[in-house]
C-alpha cells in the first residue's frame, strides 16, 4: 500500500533553551570568520548581513 504524501509531513523541531543561548555565540564566529578569512563569491551575501568591525565599535549596524 502507498504511503500518502500527505503522511510524510517534515517533523518539527524546537531548540532548547540552552540551545537557544548558543545563537550569539555562533553569530560571533561567523563575524570572526568573516574578519579574518577570505570569503568567496558562494558565501559573500554573507559578508554583507554581519556587521563590520568598524560598526560594531559604533554600535551601529553595517
Amino acid at each position: 500500500m502507498p504511503v500518502s504524501l500527505i503522511s510524510r509531513q517534515a517533523p518539527t523541531y524546537n531548540l532548547t533553551e540552552r540551545a537557544i543561548q548558543l545563537v550569539p555565540i555562533f553569530v560571533q564566529l561567523g563575524v570572526w570568520g568573516t574578519e579574518h578569512l577570505p570569503v568567496t563569491e558562494e558565501y559573500a551575501a554573507r559578508g554583507e548581513v554581519l556587521p563590520t568591525p568598524a560598526a560594531r565599535r559604533c554600535g551601529k549596524p553595517s
